[in-house]
């Protein structure tokens, strides 16, 4: 009898796992929960949930699952990185990085989870720290466009341009409908001075995807910075009309309109407008 429920439960999971290939996750969440309710230390099991929530958006109860996943010292590195990026997704970043440093110890070359936390130190101005595990994850997955791009903003951030340069132009060249990556090398061309190809790149990615407004907001900043105002203008309002409540670019465009205003009324009305909505955005605090 000792020996029925093992081979039992790993004849369920084979079945979950083939439902899975299929799709039909529906039914596979539902063997694996048959198989937990009679072994619930079955790791192998709750690792397939864990993944089918994850799937399946239900971010909540994939952690959970990944929870007790990860206290098993068999588990995969990549159930550690899994539960890292849940837990980032809702903005647990200090919990994520123990999970993606908990994916390194297991597996010093796990790309993925290299690259996760050179991004999270990156984003914590922690960039010195970040370039060994980007370089770890470059060297595991050569071929990458995104981890190029993580490479080439982490040796921006470093100072280090003509080498962000050519992991950016490669993660351009890997991936070239990619519009974020499109945006980074107009950005990183305009750091460099040269505004002809960063707005080249800029309008790239405006035509990959016409909403991207930090393309838009970008290409006005360059458009600008070439003393071309009134196209300027143009670009700032355009990105305000995807996204009405950013005030990097609402600035942008009442600086841009001191340079050409012949009407001071309406650009006085123009700052009241942004006053307010940052007013509405921050009510002031009534302090006694």
């Amino acid at each position: 009898m000792t020996d029925e429920k093992p081979v039992e439960s790993g004849a369920l999971l084979a079945r979950a796992r083939t439902l899975v290939d299929s799709n039909r996750l529906d039914e596979a969440e539902t063997i694996c929960r048959e198989i937990i309710s009679r072994d619930p230390g079955y790791t192998e099991a709750r690792y397939l949930l864990a993944l089918i929530y994850q799937h399946t958006g239900q971010t909540g109860s994939a952690i959970d699952q990944y929870r007790f996943v990860v206290t098993h010292k068999a588990c995969p590195a990549d159930a550690c990185n899994n539960l890292g990026t849940l837990l980032e997704s809702t903005g647990r970043a200090d919990e994520a990085l123990q999970y993606y440093e908990e994916a390194i110890r297991r597996d010093p070359g796990f790309p993925f989870a290299n690259y996760n936390l050179a991004r999270l130190l990156r984003a914590r101005g922690m960039s010195d720290k970040a370039i060994t595990h980007i370089r770890r994850a470059l060297d595991s997955s050569p071929e990458s466009a995104p981890i190029h791009l993580e490479c080439g903003m982490i040796y921006k951030a470093l100072g280090m341009l003509p080498e962000a340069l050519e992991h950016i132009q490669r993660a351009s060249d890997l991936c070239s409908t990619d519009p974020v990556i499109h945006n980074a090398l107009g950005n990183l061309y305009q750091v460099l001075g040269e505004i002809g190809k960063a707005i080249s790149c800029y309008q790239t990615a405006i035509d990959i995807d016409g909403d991207n407004a930090e393309a838009r907001n970008n290409l006005g900043s360059a458009l600008l910075a070439r003393g071309d105002t009134t196209a300027a203008i143009d670009k700032y309002r355009a990105a305000l009309s995807i996204r009405p409540d950013w005030f990097g670019a609402a600035s942008n465009l009442l600086l841009a309109g001191n340079y050409i205003s012949d009407n001071p009324e309406d650009l006085f009305h123009e700052h009241v407008r942004y006053g307010r909505s940052l007013q509405d955005a921050t009510p002031i605090l009534d302090i006694h």
